[in-house]
């Protein structure tokens, strides 16, 4: 029973692999068009202060990559490790060309290469595709930051007279909306795969470790089961840490020195504080927002909040917000 319940967490986490393809396939074009978004970008900042806060952004990912592939491939190393202590296979599959050879030897170390170059081909594509929303989240997150830096110091420059603030502010406000463009539906329909997935492949492994695995398979499962986690934990932090710095842009509005603006200047500023006060936030497929609490709600750490207590809540945050705007 718990090689069956072993095969199954694999399993299921193989069957969503074609379908978390298909969606990155559907997205390809529109992945690739946010890549000029993002050099523009990067384009407008210069000063050595913007070039440090992306060259950290770009190694703080690189770091999470590094995190995530590693914690992958322990749990493959750790499986093929126990096969050959215990001499049995990884992943019992059935190949008929290498079942039939006659030598017991040759044909187990043959079954047991090809099965170990199978499971590491898997893990290469599955971590890819989990680790590739939370670099994307992260960038989002450093050009928000950036911006709100940026805006917090219109009108502080003794150089510019009120065309140049215009055009600041407006250089401003176009790149506050290619960031809203870049927080479209690119990571919606992933992430609600990896969460339906994540849960049934948890309820599999809970099983396997309470009830059936004994000790070897309990530290591969326990192993697994972080493996899963890292699925969604790292993309819903994001996603929440990016929603708290989007409120810093509204307060960095508010607190430039819009004294300076003439009045055109001050129209197009009410407006810009009028869009930034709209909260950056994904939804899975539509249907739940992404975030540290569904995250935990998933896992039943935590009850899931009703819609009218989650909707009463985020009025009670735009209060908040527009009151001390």
């Amino acid at each position: 029973m718990t090689v069956i319940l072993t095969t199954l967490q694999a399993t299921l986490n193989v069957q969503a692999l074609p379908l978390k393809a298909t969606v990155a396939s559907i997205y390809l074009n529109r992945l690739r068009s946010v890549e000029s978004i993002f050099k523009s970008l990067d384009a407008r900042y210069q000063s050595p202060q913007g070039r440090f806060a992306i060259k950290d952004s770009v190694m703080k990912s690189a770091h999470l990559f590094f995190i995530v592939s590693v914690s992958y491939f322990t749990y493959g190393t750790i499986s093929w490790l126990s096969s050959v202590f215990t001499h049995t296979q990884p992943l019992n599959i059935w190949l008929p060309f290498v079942d039939w050879i006659p030598q017991p030897t040759i044909r187990f170390w043959m079954h047991f290469i090809f099965e170990v170059l199978y499971v590491h081909f898997l893990l290469i594509i599955q971590f890819t595709n989990d680790v590739y929303s939370v670099i994307y989240l992260k960038a989002l997150r450093t050009h928000i930051t950036l911006l709100a830096e940026r805006v917090s110091k219109l009108g502080e420059n003794p150089e510019f007279n009120d065309d140049d603030n215009y055009e600041e502010l407006i250089d401003c406000v176009r790149s506050h909306q290619e960031l809203l463009h870049l927080v479209g539906s690119v990571l919606s329909l992933t992430i609600f795969l990896q969460f339906t997935v994540a849960a049934v492949i948890l309820c599999v492994c809970m099983l396997n470790i309470f009830i059936f695995a004994d000790a070897s398979h309990q530290a591969i499962t326990i192993v697994y089961y972080v493996c899963v986690m890292l699925q969604t934990l790292p993309a819903c932090y994001q996603a929440s840490m990016l929603k708290a710095d989007s409120t810093n842009l509204p307060n960095a509005i508010f607190h430039c020195n819009w004294l300076a603006f003439d009045k055109r200047s001050r129209r197009l500023l009410i407006y810009f504080l009028h869009r930034a006060q709209e909260e950056i936030s994904f939804l899975a497929a539509k249907l739940f927002e992404i975030n540290l609490g569904t995250n935990l709600s998933r896992k039943g750490i935590i009850p899931a909040k009703r819609p009218y207590i989650s909707m009463g809540y985020s009025q009670v945050i735009i209060f908040e917000m527009l009151r001390s705007v």
